[in-house]
């Protein structure tokens, strides 16, 4: 991408930030009208906006960005944007390593959470995997309208447990961008709770007769809090000690709901968590240099796990050991 490419694109997602903050009721087709692209377009930008940790979520006030979310004290997020362009430029001319870019970025926008963020000119460099489930924009324009209207949907939803696509009525409370995916957040009427839905699984969709009134008790920032990346449950304290090549890159990271702090030769991590089997799946990704000290329930799930893969490779090992001999 070229540096007026860059710039272009930039200022397109200051431009967007700034209308989004200044007008009501927004979806994705007023801001496709407003800056003549494409619905496809305005996805691809919100998702730039959460790449460089700037959230925008989705609900009956339209497209918000939410308290939570602050830049550094002295600026705006539209002039935080505008110093991140800056830096991309001098990054782009070899003036700043990618950490160094990566360091400035969590400083200016230090509400990321979980620094799974990638630098939006820059993710196929560093291998960063794409969107490999991108959403209908059909789907995504009928999901936007349904929270905005209120109005009840039924879809044609593939679980993650199981294959075969079911038929769900849901009253859509609103859209969430986590890990690089869409997600949809509202009151499932089969299993007559709060669900949340991945948008790509989502086969077919169409409006339901109804209309829905919100539960006055739902919050999206509250019941998004203490999640890891996007499943729930109840928070429980977690503590994680990392070492060796772990601990710089953990001491790096900004733990909202927590703290990460270094002693003797180790470095710990202490956060609020609502579900442990996502968050296991994270601290895996560290291997040996990982351990996690606190609850005794999230250690057994490792070990557990360990235990299975221990033996599956110890398969490989006694093959090859065999294949020596001969």
């Amino acid at each position: 991408m070229s540096d007026r490419t860059k710039q272009a694109t930039m200022s397109r997602l200051i431009d967007l930030v700034n209308y989004i903050q200044c007008n009501e009721k927004v979806t994705a087709e007023t801001l496709a009208n407003q800056f003549s692209i494409s619905e496809s377009t305005v996805y691809r930008d919100l998702r730039e906006l959460n790449a460089v940790g700037v959230p925008v979520f989705f609900s009956s006030s339209g497209l918000c960005i939410p308290s939570v979310h602050s830049s550094l004290p002295n600026y705006s997020i539209d002039e935080s944007m505008l110093i991140y362009m800056g830096l991309t430029m001098l990054y782009a001319k070899g003036m700043l390593d990618h950490d160094q870019l990566q360091d400035l970025r969590a400083r200016l926008f230090p509400s990321a959470g979980e620094s799974d963020k990638i630098n939006i000119f820059d993710s196929a460099k560093h291998s960063q995997a794409p969107v490999t489930n991108p959403v209908d924009a059909h789907i995504m324009s009928l999901l936007n309208n349904a929270v905005l209207d209120k109005q009840r949907v039924r879809m044609t939803y593939r679980s993650r447990s199981n294959a075969n696509p079911g038929v769900r009525e849901l009253s859509p409370y609103t859209l969430v961008f986590r890990k690089e995916s869409w997600y949809v957040i509202g009151y499932c009427h089969r299993r007559r709770e709060i669900r949340t839905f991945k948008a790509s699984r989502i086969e077919k969709i169409e409006y339901a007769q109804d209309a829905f009134h919100v539960d006055e008790e739902f919050d999206a920032d509250e019941y998004m809090m203490y999640r890891w990346y996007i499943m729930g449950g109840d928070p429980e304290l977690v503590i994680v000690r990392f070492s060796g090549d772990a601990a710089p890159l953990i001491l790096e990271k900004k733990v909202v709901h927590g703290s990460v702090w270094r002693e003797d030769d180790y470095v710990y991590m202490q956060t609020l968590v609502s579900n442990l089997e996502e968050f296991s799946w994270w601290v895996m990704q560290y291997g040996e240099m990982a351990e996690v000290m606190q609850p005794r329930q999230l250690r057994k799930m490792l070990a557990k796990r360990c235990a299975k893969m221990a033996a599956t490779y110890a398969k490989t090992i006694f093959e090859r050991g065999r294949r020596v001999k001969k």
